[in-house]
C-alpha cells in the first residue's frame, strides 16, 4: 500500500445516519462483557404528535448477575455529529441522534441502589477481639548503629569545654580561609 493511499479518505459511508447513544458506565462495561451475545431490545414506541418513546430492556445474558437495572429510557437530544473511526482514514457516516441511556426509576432500580448505599455505607475496616496476647516482633530500642556510636562516644572520653578566647581564635581562623 502506497503512501498516498494511506492519507485518502474513504466516503463510501458517507451518507448512512448514525444514532449516537451515551450509556452508563456500569452498561457500558456489561456490553463489552457480553461480547458476541445480544445485549438487550430496543423498543421505540411512536404517538402521533409526540415524540417518540426509546426503551432499551437487558437480556437474560446481561443481567446473569442482577446488578444493573433491567429497563433504561433513552431520551433524545438532535445534534448534527460527524463520525470518524480511530484506526483508518474513512468516512463512516453522519449522526442524525444523539441519545442519551438513563434507568428507569422502578422498584427494582430503588432496591438496587438502596443495597448500593448500605454496601458502600459499610466500613472495610473490621475491629477483632483478641483473648490472648499477639506473640510478635518487638520494637529494639536499641539498634546496632546507635549502640556502635554510644560506644564511640565513650571511647573518646568527655568532650571538655575550651576556653573563649581559644575558640574565638578557631572560628577567626576559618573565617579567614572561607568567608561563609
Amino acid at each position: 500500500m502506497s503512501q498516498q493511499s494511506k492519507m485518502d479518505l474513504d466516503i463510501t459511508n458517507c451518507s448512512r445516519g448514525l444514532w449516537l447513544v451515551k450509556v452508563p458506565k456500569y452498561l457500558g462495561d456489561k456490553w463489552a462483557d457480553c461480547a458476541g451475545h445480544d445485549v438487550g431490545k430496543l423498543k421505540i414506541t411512536k404517538v402521533p404528535g409526540k415524540p417518540p418513546t426509546i426503551t432499551f430492556k437487558s437480556s437474560e445474558h446481561t443481567l446473569k448477575d442482577g446488578k444493573i437495572p433491567r429497563e433504561h429510557k433513552i431520551s433524545a437530544a438532535a445534534a448534527p455529529m460527524l463520525q470518524f473511526p480511530r484506526h483508518q482514514l474513512s468516512f463512516e457516516g453522519q449522526v442524525i441522534h444523539k441519545l442519551e441511556c438513563q434507568p428507569v426509576v422502578d422498584d427494582y432500580y430503588i432496591n438496587q441502589k438502596r443495597e448500593a448505599v448500605k454496601k458502600a455505607a459499610q466500613s472495610l475496616h473490621t475491629v477483632k477481639l483478641i483473648d490472648r496476647p499477639h506473640n510478635g516482633y518487638k520494637p529494639i530500642s536499641h539498634h546496632k548503629h546507635n549502640v556502635h556510636l554510644e560506644q564511640k562516644k565513650k571511647a573518646g572520653g568527655k568532650t571538655i569545654r575550651d576556653d573563649k578566647d581559644k575558640v574565638m581564635e578557631l572560628l577567626f581562623a576559618a573565617f579567614e580561609k572561607i568567608q561563609y
